[in-house]
């Protein structure tokens, strides 16, 4: 197609590595004879998507839908999926990626529930993010270096796990390390829901505590699984 009646300059033309030559370079040579200019000024090009080490294809009747995985494994755990590789490399789709998915979406929901429980009991402090941030935020805007940023992630995850598990509880690291899990999932498009509780959960949950505290397990448990069924857990 000549670019006759395009006169503008796109910022960011993308597309798969296999239309870089010779479509893109293409269109770069007719935008430079007919304007005088290049068509954008980034190209951002993706790497091949495969299926159990095979390219998917129509031809070898491979072909997944976004909306089908979305709707059979929800939509965190699909972008969480697309986002383990480097754009620019191939990324395989099997059932070991899918459960890896799955399994580290898993423990970023839950540990932001364990903290949600926590905060239940006491007046939540003003947040300050932690320095795991501005090293995520770096890695996120080095080439989008998603896989060295979701690693920090699961660092993060980690570091606030460890808060939840001391035995005398500091609520300023846990509100830092939670507020910050937070704002990366954001960053990443996750979806990490932040329910208000309500006042017989909030009771449900201090009575929790304090069977554990009191060492009343049985009554500890039988909390515990109204919280599971309700969700918070």
């Amino acid at each position: 197609m000549i670019l006759d009646h395009f006169k503008g300059k796109i910022d960011i033309h993308g597309g798969g590595m296999d239309l870089k030559f010779p479509h893109h370079e293409n269109e770069i040579a007719q935008c430079l004879g007919t304007h005088d200019h290049n068509l954008a000024n980034f190209w951002i090009h993706n790497g091949m998507l495969n299926i159990d080490g095979e390219k998917m294809s129509k031809s070898l009747g491979n072909v997944i839908w976004a909306k089908d995985y979305i709707e059979l494994f929800g939509g965190n755990v699909v972008r969480w999926l697309l986002m383990l590789a480097h754009y620019r490399s191939p990324l395989n789709i099997s059932q070991e990626t899918i459960t890896q998915a799955k399994s580290e979406i898993e423990k970023i929901i839950t540990v932001l529930k364990q903290a949600k429980l926590v905060f239940a009991k006491i007046n939540r402090e003003e947040a300050t993010l932690t320095p795991l941030y501005e090293t995520f935020m770096q890695a996120c805007q080095d080439d989008m270096n998603i896989n060295l940023a979701m690693s920090i992630v699961l660092e993060q995850v980690k570091q606030l796990n460890s808060s939840l598990r001391q035995k005398e509880l500091n609520y300023s690291d846990i509100t830092n390390h939670e507020a910050t899990l937070r704002r990366m999932m954001k960053v990443l498009g996750i979806s990490t829901p932040n329910p208000h509780l309500s006042t017989e959960e909030v009771s449900i949950i201090q009575a929790w505590h304090k069977a554990k505290a009191d060492k009343d397990f049985s009554l500890a448990d039988e909390l515990r699984n109204e919280l599971i069924q309700r969700g918070l857990i």
